[in-house]
């Protein structure tokens, strides 16, 4: 008699916090790369801008050589594959503060971080199209960074003028 009372109230209690646990784990354990790259941010902050950047000043050319040589790595790393690439992970990854990034962006190719990432995107899946013609357009949009196909062909359409569709026939000829 005593085990029935604690079937009905320790069986429910014992469901809810297997519940609880597994929503949990599900919850944070796909956001741990997330909240660790937020803990290293805060405190590499200060360590991360060796050279503070002047809004109103020119970059001097010795951080431009610097800064191109990092984003160069970072290019042939294919680090601009990420789709959930921010100019915060890049300036982190490359050890370099997120204004100075920008500031590099604007002065060296006179752009934001959006259109200059996206052209360099775009750059690439010209390059996958005439190299890949097996490659369906959705798979060259994903292995270029692109989040969304439909995002993907309104940029290259805006970019070149063509889809890409119609860019890979007019290469491929």
């Amino acid at each position: 008699l005593i085990w029935e009372p604690m079937l009905y109230v320790g069986g429910p209690v014992l469901l809810i916090t297997i519940f609880y646990f597994i929503t949990c784990f599900l919850a944070f354990g796909f956001n741990q790369k997330h909240v660790a790259e937020a803990i290293a941010g805060e405190n590499d902050k200060n360590a991360m801008q060796d050279v503070p950047c002047n809004p109103n000043a020119v970059m001097p050319e010795e951080r431009v050589r610097e800064m191109e040589t990092a984003i160069g790595k970072w290019r042939m790393e294919m680090g601009f594959r990420d789709s959930n690439l921010t100019i915060a992970s890049m300036a982190r990854r490359m050890g370099v503060g997120q204004a100075c990034l920008s500031k590099y962006i604007a002065q060296e190719h006179g752009s934001t971080f959006r259109v200059w990432l996206s052209n360099l995107r775009i750059e690439e899946a010209k390059r996958i199209l005439v190299t890949h013609p097996e490659y369906n357009v959705e798979t060259v949009a994903g292995e270029c960074g692109f989040s969304s196909s439909s995002h993907f062909h309104r940029f290259f359409h805006q970019s070149t003028g063509m889809t890409p569709t119609e860019y890979r026939k007019s290469r491929i000829k």
